[in-house]
């Protein structure tokens, strides 16, 4: 049987245990205060992140304002200059009906007055050929049509077929058809009071 026997002093013992206890302490303080730290320094971090962040979002939502008030006012700015080109467009477009008059009322003939000329743009476009008045189909360059409307008196009715005839072998003119007429009195003699309707191209002498 072996016997042993510590000669170690009780006093020398524990001053080894607690200088043990005393580096594990010390070695979890250290730990936890590192970890502290790093918490500390993660949460300054993403706190400098979200503040840069939050700049950023600034930064890019002024960039869409400014890039949404240049859009409306390049909108703005095209509808301008879209209403210009237009106006001068009209400018420029042939004005035939200065002509027409004038040679509308070189053909007139002795027996008919006319009483009123109402011009409009066509609703339906350019309108089905007339077969009667040997006039090609209109191109595309013709498709400003207008509807004419011609009020006016004759002293007969064979003043007035002449009057419908000259005026579909005017250049121009469209589908010059005899909407309505009737007899009236007048001057103690009896008088055609008539209405024309026709089209004529916009863009035609």
């Amino acid at each position: 049987m072996t016997c042993a026997v510590n000669l170690v002093p009780v006093a020398y013992r524990l001053s080894r245990a607690r200088a043990r206890r005393r580096r594990a302490w010390t070695f979890v303080c250290a730990a936890t205060g590192v970890l502290v730290l790093l918490g500390a320094a993660v949460t300054q971090t993403a706190r400098t992140l979200v503040v840069q962040l939050r700049g950023r979002v600034a930064g890019l939502e002024q960039q869409r304002l400014d890039v949404q008030r240049q859009i409306v006012a390049l909108a703005a700015q095209r509808t301008t200059q879209l209403a210009e080109l237009e106006r001068v467009a009209a400018a420029r477009r042939p004005q035939p009906w200065p002509r027409r008059f004038v040679a509308l009322t070189e053909t007139l003939p002795d027996g008919v007055f006319l009483t009123e000329i109402e011009i409009r743009p066509a609703a339906g476009g350019v309108p089905t050929p007339n077969l009667r008045t040997a006039v090609p189909p209109a191109t595309d360059t013709e498709r400003l049509v207008q509807q004419v409307r011609v009020l006016g008196y004759a002293r007969g009715h064979d003043d007035l077929l002449q009057f419908v005839n000259a005026l579909r072998e005017q250049p121009g003119w469209r589908h010059v058809e005899l909407a309505r007429s009737r007899i009236e009195p007048w001057q103690g003699a009896d008088i055609v009071a008539f209405e024309l309707a026709g089209h004529a191209a916009e863009d035609e002498p």
